[in-house]
Parts: structure tokens; sequence; C-alpha cells
């Protein structure tokens, strides 16, 4: 019989893959490894923080969230300064280079790698993992099974 619990491992990449980045010419992957290997474990958790804060705001979830302004705002404080120092000292080269023959699109697709890089943080964390797999417990293991076999 199939199992649900299967396609749990699938759904991460597929999380991922929202997000992918949709530029990357050789002056942006070269600012993108310079930012994930600039990035410490400290600067991904507050990416994490800042990502959840922005995403908090959506409608669809704001709901659920109560996030004082002075807390947002210390947030955002925090992760542009992650941001300046990653732009203007630890990838200063890098940056230049990306925008000057790039443009852009370049530095915002070497962000949005780096923001995948710090999701992956966020959903490896156990409790995380075991909420994405909750979803499965819904599934109708029999139609999912006899529509991946080819029935």
């Amino acid at each position: 019989m199939f199992r649900t619990k299967a396609i749990a491992p699938l759904l991460l990449p597929l999380l991922a893959a929202l997000s992918a980045p949709t530029y990357a010419g050789p002056y942006a992957d070269d600012l993108s490894k310079c930012l994930v290997s600039s990035t410490t474990e400290a600067d991904k958790a507050q990416l994490i923080k800042w990502m959840f804060s922005a995403i908090s705001l959506n409608k669809d979830v704001a709901q659920f969230v109560e996030m004082p302004d002075e807390v947002r705002s210390e947030v955002n404080r925090d992760t542009a300064g992650i941001y300046m120092r990653l732009l203007t000292e630890s990838c200063r080269s890098q940056t230049h280079e990306a925008y000057k023959y790039e443009g852009e699109a370049a530095v915002h697709s070497a962000f949005e790698l780096l923001g995948q890089v710090a999701s992956q943080g966020m959903f490896a964390d156990p409790a995380v993992a075991a909420g994405l797999e909750g979803l499965t417990d819904h599934f109708d293991e029999e139609k999912l099974g006899a529509v991946l076999q080819g029935e």
C-alpha cells in the first residue's frame, strides 16, 4: 500500500522551488556564493525572523500572529544591519560587479538564494518538519497511490 508519509520529504523542495531565483548570471552567482559563505548561523536565524515577521502581515495569516510594531521594527533594523554588512563590507566587490554588469536583478537574485538557504534551516527544525508532515495525515492514500502507480 502507498504511504503518504513518503510524500512529506517532497514538500520541502516544493516550498523552496516556489521562491527560486529568476536570474543568475556569472556576477549574480559570485555574489550569491559570497552572501552564503559570509552569513553566519546567527545571521540566518535573524533572516528567518525577518521572513516570518514579513509573512505574518499577509492578510491570510495575520489573524494568527500578534507582533508589536516595536518588535517588527527591531527585526527590520537588525536584518538591515546584516544586509548592509554583506553588501558594503563582506561582499563589497561582488556587489559592485553584479550591479555594474547585471543590474539590480542580479543583487535581488543573490538575496533570493540567501533567503532560500536561510529557509532550509527553518524547515529543517524538527518541530517545523513535523508540522509539515501533519498535512499528509489528511491525504487520501488510496487515491494518491493510484495516481502515482499509474492506475
